[in-house]
């Protein structure tokens, strides 16, 4: 998915907190460049959803907090569903 305003996430922040790089990143993703690491830590498209679990194992973190912002977003307007 893309779009043109920027997606908000902490996929920066949950790196560098483990102490990577985009390239470790990409290589434990099985990844052969750095490319597609960029392009979801800028917002401008989503990880595939395998992908995006593996970065929340990697980073240890839930899934949700990695796009903490975007999720409160859908669960404000999806009320009590």
């Amino acid at each position: 998915m893309t779009t043109k305003q920027a997606i908000p996430n902490m996929l920066r922040f949950y790196r560098k907190q483990a102490g990577l790089r985009q390239v470790d990143v990409a290589a434990r993703l099985g990844l052969t460049s750095t490319d597609r690491i960029s392009h979801w830590e800028k917002g401008k498209t989503f990880p595939h959803l395998v992908n995006l679990f593996k970065l929340s194992v990697l980073y240890k973190v839930p899934a949700q907090e990695l796009y903490e912002e975007f999720f409160k977003t859908i669960q404000e307007t999806m009320g009590d569903a």
